[in-house]
């Protein structure tokens, strides 16, 4: 885990792991480029399967960390599947933004549907979602790491992007930065994001088939087979 250091002040946690059609992966992907973020540390369960990936020459943490000094923001992504040890993670990861007194934790997920909607599910800060015209999600189902992380604390903004298929959409997830951007005002260059969502669709693609190969081969029946 990140210790802790007095020039690192987040605001608002972005938190994302593999989700219906990739959406959250390929936004913060697009958000650590975008916003030039340093890698602050990473988070290792033993109950975890040891494996990793390297990716363009770079290793690539199963659950990594990183900040951004002008908008005090934190990124949380998980790149490997995570069945089983949802509650375990969310609760080492509660204990971080407790630490640093994180005021705010957005998660980003995607949800079926062939329309282009965002839709949001928060206790808190309603009133402001709606003026950015983000949909609530009135009904449904949510489980995974995004259920056990809005169980695990008081503060979280969930918002759910509409993907076509449980393939990777880079669409879903530009859509889903649109509204990080208005709603956090990241000032992000809108003319690029489409095509660049795309590279960052091939890396997380490629980064999770390395993963779940890697895996049938080592661990056999002890693969996993979460998604959401």
């Amino acid at each position: 885990m990140p210790q802790i250091d007095k020039r690192i002040r987040p605001k608002v946690a972005i938190i994302a792991f593999p989700s219906f059609g990739l959406v959250g992966n390929i936004a913060l992907e697009f958000l650590k480029e975008h916003l030039k973020t340093e890698k602050i540390g990473r988070l290792f369960l033993d109950e975890m399967a040891p494996l990793i990936v390297v990716h363009n020459n770079h290793f690539v943490e199963p659950i990594s960390f990183h900040y951004n000094e002008k908008y005090k923001i934190l990124l949380i992504e998980g790149i490997n599947k995570v069945s089983g040890l949802e509650n375990k993670i969310a609760n080492r990861i509660a204990d971080f933004v407790h630490r640093f007194n994180v005021k705010e934790i957005i998660t980003l997920d995607g949800v079926p549907g062939i329309g282009n909607s965002v839709y949001y599910y928060s206790k808190h800060k309603k009133d402001v979602l709606e003026k950015k015209n983000i949909k609530l999600l009135d009904n449904g189902i949510i489980f995974g790491m995004t259920a056990s992380l809005i169980l695990k604390l008081n503060n979280v903004v969930s918002l759910f992007a509409e993907a076509n298929s449980e393939l990777p959409d880079s669409n879903a997830a530009a859509r889903i930065v649109k509204v990080l951007d208005d709603y956090l005002g990241l000032n992000v260059d809108y003319e690029p994001l489409f095509e660049q969502a795309k590279n960052f669709e091939k890396k997380i693609k490629d980064i999770l088939s390395k993963s779940e190969e890697v895996k049938n081969k080592s661990f056999g029946d002890k693969s996993l087979n979460y998604l959401g």
